[in-house]
């Protein structure tokens, strides 16, 4: 039986997402982690770029991450494949993005023929650009049954063990109000993007009268 191309572009994908194996490739050094690891005062509307890198790992021939997130707060605009396992050889690039329940699935993996070598180091493996959707804030968390290093020793597709760090992304609305502190009976507030106002306090016939802007 022949195989075209998309035969066997989807056969190497499927061998990268479910296989399944017992083996596992020690890595202790190697982490997955999203860059910057917070993101903070972007605007409803307003859009964010974060990284998916790995650092120190040894030998990859296939990496996929699961990245899920608060829908309400942010949602996908767009995925684009890092250059870290391009340079040993063709890939090909899988994504799918649910806004509705707030995942972002993302995979590579070698196309045959494979490269005699996986890469080794540290780099970028995708670039995610995420729109804010609402005052809020989420967790950008890797889902660590879902998210995979694989490499290939003889001829077997195996695990690399490897840590995760997740990235977060919060928000504040103009001109919302901090927490106030009470100094000596002064209270102040500090005024995001407002600068700081002052509200002084005088007890009078069991009452609390708030003054602005002077002592009385």
């Amino acid at each position: 039986m022949k195989w075209n191309a998309k035969c066997v572009c989807l056969a190497t994908l499927c061998m990268f997402s479910v296989a399944s194996t017992s083996l596992v490739v020690a890595s202790p050094e190697a982490k997955m982690t999203v860059e910057p690891k917070e993101v903070l005062d972007v605007q409803a509307n307003g859009t964010f770029s974060v990284n998916v890198t790995v650092t120190d790992v040894s030998e990859l021939f296939g990496w996929q991450f699961n990245l899920s997130f608060n829908p309400a707060v942010l949602n996908v605009e767009n995925v684009a494949e890092g250059l870290f396992l391009r340079q040993a050889g063709t890939t090909l690039f899988t994504n799918k993005t649910d806004n509705t329940s707030g995942y972002l699935l993302v995979s590579t993996s070698f196309m045959v023929p494979y490269p005699a070598h996986g890469v080794n180091g540290s780099g970028v493996l995708g670039s995610i650009i995420l729109k804010v959707m609402s005052q809020g804030s989420s967790t950008l968390h890797f889902e660590k049954t879902s998210t995979k290093l694989r490499t290939v020793t003889a001829g077997n597709i195996v695990s690399i063990d490897f840590e995760t760090e997740d990235g977060s992304f919060r928000n504040n609305a103009p001109g919302l109000a901090l927490p106030y502190e009470v100094i000596a009976g002064v209270v102040i507030i500090v005024i995001v993007g407002g600068g700081v106002g002052l509200i002084y306090l005088k007890r009078r016939r069991g009452q609390t009268k708030i003054v602005l802007g002077s002592r009385v």
